[in-house]
Parts: structure tokens; sequence; C-alpha cells
């Protein structure tokens, strides 16, 4: 027996409710004395656990109201994926001088209790750069924030 073709839910209008909670939304970064929490949780929630990230990172919180809803690190980029090279439409110079501006999500997790609505979205397209961070640490601006969800 044939099954019919899997049909993508319909995204559904926020209640007033939700609505207020995305209006409320701050995602931000890490603070210092917040690391022992932050690497706490990600390892008690998020599936892949505690691994070691490598590299330069940005951790960012996602509140509302000051409970934390969401962890989000974000590393520098991989050197080759061919996937992105196309989309983005670099030659191997162009990469070469640019992929400092990028930076990978490895890890979105949404703690536990926490009602999820539709807030992901927003939270993956930060509003501009200037909400984002910057790259590496360091005081340059990301120029694009790259994840596979």
């Amino acid at each position: 027996m044939t099954q019919p073709p899997h049909k993508s839910p319909k995204h559904k209008q926020p209640t007033l409710d939700e609505q207020q909670v995305l209006d409320g939304l701050v995602v931000r970064l890490l603070r210092k004395e917040e690391r022992g929490r932050f690497h706490q949780q990600l390892r008690a929630h998020h599936y892949l656990k505690g691994i070691r990230f490598v590299g330069e990172q940005l951790n960012y919180v996602v509140e509302y109201q000051g409970q934390w809803l969401a962890l989000l690190v974000w590393n520098a980029a991989a050197k080759h994926l061919a996937a992105r090279e196309k989309w983005i439409g670099w030659s191997d110079g162009q990469r070469e001088r640019r992929l400092a501006l990028v930076a990978n999500n490895s890890r979105f997790c949404i703690l536990p209790k926490v009602p999820t609505y539709c807030y992901t979205s927003p939270v993956l397209s930060c509003k501009s750069n200037s909400d984002c961070g910057s790259a590496g640490g360091t005081d340059d601006p990301a120029w694009t924030f790259a994840t596979a969800a």
C-alpha cells in the first residue's frame, strides 16, 4: 500500500501570549561568571553532551524575563564545505580571505520544561551583526552565521 506524501505542518500564528514571549526574547553573549552553569546545562540536556569545543567560539543564552530558555554555541567555520561555497558563490581566494567572518552553529539546546512556541527561527536569525556579537571573540563582526537547522 502506498503511503500519502508527507505534508509539512502548517505554521500557526502565535497566540497573544506566545507573541509576547517572542517579542521579549533576549539573545545575549554568555557572561564569564555563567560558564559553569552553561556547560553543565549543555552536558545535561544536549544529545551530544559535553564535547570539548576546539578553536574560537561564541556562547549565547536565550532568555525571557531572566529565565534561560536555550543555549547556543558558535564555532569557527569549517575550512571547506562545498554546499556553503556554492550557496555563497565564493572563489577559492574569496573563501581564504573571508572565512574568518563566518561562524558555524555547533549547538542549539532548548532547555527542558520550556514552551518552545516558534522561537527557534527568530533566535537563529539575529536581527543584525551587532545583536549577534563578534567572530572569534575579536572586535571583528561576524559576517554570517551558518547552521544546518
